[in-house]
């Protein structure tokens, strides 16, 4: 008689009262109650909550910054201690690395530093008929603050702003890690003793003012334009001094394969002007010599004459122009000849 039915999702905490006194607490499934002496006050989740904070602070070099905090907590699980001590807390795995003794202080663990509970309210009495820790914790939950969420804000921001007012912009966003692990440091002994628990503190982003973000974005810009013209002018000097050095490197090739081209020619006179004079004998080495150049004149000019793409060369074309070549290769070779000999009689008068 006056029995009523509540069905508790899973993962869910009923909490029952008797005339506005505690009286139970239901579990997910289907439960029943006395309608005329018993109501349901409220519900607890015992899963994992998420509370998303937006905080607007300032920087050592004056730059106002907003910063995106995430903080995922829940119900003290039951296999959970009620530990107040930060020190207890799980370090990083880089701290553990360590070992036990005492590590080195960062500036950001010496700037937030643990505090012990500030938040905490008159004295709560846990009912003696609570059967285990996880029904008290359940109570703590429930009764201990009604405005759970409110307070952790208002202490994350609290510690957010001492703490970056102590860095310049660039730093923060290298320690972000290390202020988002001390901070969950210093909620969760505030929340421990309300039956909560935080799994972790998250800084999703650090985001400044649109002006100096554009700035940053332009300093950045200039150093790689920079970068990139220096390595532009590098491979410029590069590419010069091997084009420098591969000319250098032809024009000796070159000059190396005249010079063997000429010595070629030497030689083949030398057995042209030879096999004249076994041949024919009685001719003087001069006019054998006039013969081979005319003839090889006379095949330049047939080369000439005959190729297609051979720009235009003017020559005297009188009959007596072949006259006047002869005459002036005698000539030339003549002046050489007496050249070579004033200068052997000299050297052999000084003698």
């Amino acid at each position: 008689m006056g029995n009523c039915c509540i069905c508790p999702s899973e993962q869910t905490i009923a909490v029952i009262e008797s005339f506005g006194k505690f009286s139970h607490f239901a579990g997910a499934g289907c439960h029943c109650i006395n309608c005329c002496t018993q109501s349901v006050a409220g519900t607890l989740d015992l899963r994992i909550l998420s509370m998303n904070l937006a905080i607007e602070t300032k920087t050592k070099n004056n730059v106002f910054v907003t910063v995106q905090t995430t903080i995922q907590y829940s119900v003290t699980p039951h296999n959970a201690q009620m530990n107040l001590d930060p020190d207890s807390e799980d370090e990083p795995d880089d701290k553990k690395k360590k070992g036990k003794g005492k590590s080195e202080s960062t500036d950001a663990e010496e700037l937030i530093q643990i505090r012990k509970p500030t938040l905490q309210g008159p004295p709560i009495q846990v009912p003696k008929s609570l059967s285990g820790q996880s029904e008290e914790r359940y109570y703590l939950a429930y009764y201990s603050t009604s405005q759970l969420a409110v307070q952790v804000k208002a202490l994350i921001e609290d510690s957010m702003r001492t703490t970056v007012a102590h860095f310049e912009l660039d730093e923060l966003f290298e320690i972000k890690d290390k202020i988002a692990y001390n901070l969950k440091k210093i909620v969760n002994v505030q929340m421990k003793q309300f039956g909560y628990v935080v799994h972790q503190v998250l800084l999703t982003d650090i985001d400044p003012v649109a002006d100096v973000k554009n700035a940053m974005n332009a300093i950045n810009a200039a150093q790689r334009r920079l970068k990139a013209a220096e390595a532009e002018a590098e491979a410029e000097k590069l590419k010069r001094v091997k084009q420098a050095e591969a000319e250098a490197a032809a024009t000796h090739l070159a000059g190396k394969g005249i010079a063997d081209a000429r010595r070629e020619i030497v030689h083949g006179l030398q057995d042209s002007v030879a096999a004249f004079q076994q041949e024919i004998a009685g001719m003087k080495s001069q006019e054998i010599l006039m013969m081979v150049l005319a003839t090889q004149y006379l095949d330049a000019m047939k080369e000439v004459a005959t190729h297609s793409r051979t720009n235009t060369i003017l020559m005297p074309s009188s009959p007596g122009a072949a006259t006047d070549i002869f005459s002036s290769m005698r000539q030339s070779f003549t002046e050489a000849m007496l050249t070579v000999q004033s200068q052997s009689g000299g050297s052999s008068s000084s003698n």
